[in-house]
């Protein structure tokens, strides 16, 4: 996240960030080495950079104007953001594009259908804004990075790894995407209850594929992957006589190690909020509009999500997601209540 390659300078989680005060203290924010470690506020930020003329600069906020007589830096500001990251490149091209009020970029290194992956970037931002709620800042950059994993999120801007191409970069930017809902608009510390976060941006994926570009066969697709690389995880800690997958609300220092983590949280976590919305169908997403909507700009905990749920969906359904969120586990193949 913070580093460098060979062609991109990465400033992720490099600026100090609001700190959390709870119960009569600031929450402490240690590192931990998988999962994304992170819990803060939101704030109003003006970050002036300065950067050799040869350098195309890329931030969380919005560029305003030139910082002094000199021109030296120049200014960028974002209200309401979790963080301020800036990607920095000699060799970024960039595709830039006002939409509906957002200044929408796409930075990129290597990408050989680059107008193509705009259009995923525009569409699926529009699509969750309508399902989802209002998109709250004034610009929103998809960067291609130097960086060891799939992507990562920051308010208003986004890295996706140069390495990957195709359906996989594109699903990795729609998966970030949605994290402007779920981690910036809609906070949650990371270290305890990751599986809001991450469990719901790994479901909007899916989402958007079955709704937004009408492609059920991969809607499927997914859900049926995650079905099975969950149960064959299950399988190998059976073998080994490692409990593993119990609840997702977990601290991030619980997980056994990254594997446990990654099928806890993004399939495990996945596959919770699809059984909840298979049941409900529309009822859900109504209901996640909802708790956006009453939570932005603030953090939620799970305690407060599943009243949210049972607030919306009522008291049967708010146990069973209850049950399916805290449960040591659960099966994955229940009736449909709704199509």
């Amino acid at each position: 996240r913070l580093g460098y390659g060979n062609e991109t300078i990465n400033l992720g989680n490099f600026y100090p960030i609001l700190a959390v005060y709870e119960d009569g203290k600031f929450v402490e924010s240690p590192y931990y080495d998988l999962g994304d470690p992170f819990y803060s506020e939101t704030a109003d930020y003006e970050v002036n950079v300065s950067a050799p003329e040869d350098f195309i600069v890329a931030t969380s906020g919005k560029l305003i104007e030139n910082s002094n007589e000199n021109d030296e830096g120049k200014t960028y500001e974002g209200e309401n953001l979790r963080s301020f990251a800036i990607v920095a490149s000699k060799h970024f091209k960039k595709i830039t594009e006002d939409v509906s009020g957002i200044e929408m970029n796409y930075y990129y290194l290597n990408d050989k259908t680059p107008k193509e992956t705009f259009e995923e970037i525009k569409n699926s931002l529009l699509f969750f804004e309508d399902t989802f709620g209002k998109y709250e800042y004034d610009s929103y950059s998809v960067c291609q990075a130097n960086f060891m994993h799939g992507g990562m999120e920051y308010s208003g801007l986004t890295y996706v790894s140069n390495i990957l191409e195709g359906e996989v970069k594109n699903d990795v930017i729609i998966h970030e995407t949605a994290h402007q809902w779920w981690y910036s608009m809609l906070g949650v510390n990371e270290v305890e209850h990751s599986i809001i976060d991450e469990g719901l941006a790994e479901f909007s994926v899916a989402l958007y594929h079955q709704k937004a570009k009408n492609d059920v066969e991969k809607y499927d697709r997914i859900i049926k992957n995650k079905k099975e690389s969950y149960q064959t995880y299950k399988n190998i800690l059976l073998v080994m006589n490692e409990e593993g997958l119990s609840s997702g609300v977990r601290s991030l220092p619980e997980f056994m190690n990254s594997f446990d983590y990654y099928y806890s949280i993004y399939n495990k976590g996945h596959l919770i909020f699809n059984e909840i919305y298979e049941r409900n169908g529309n009822d859900f997403l109504n209901a996640l509009k909802k708790i956006k909507s009453e939570y932005n700009n603030e953090n939620i905990n799970v305690e407060e999500f599943v009243l949210m749920l049972t607030k919306y969906l009522g008291n049967a359904e708010g146990k069973i997601a209850k049950a399916l969120i805290y449960g040591e586990d659960f099966e994955i193949n229940q009736k449909n209540k709704t199509a």
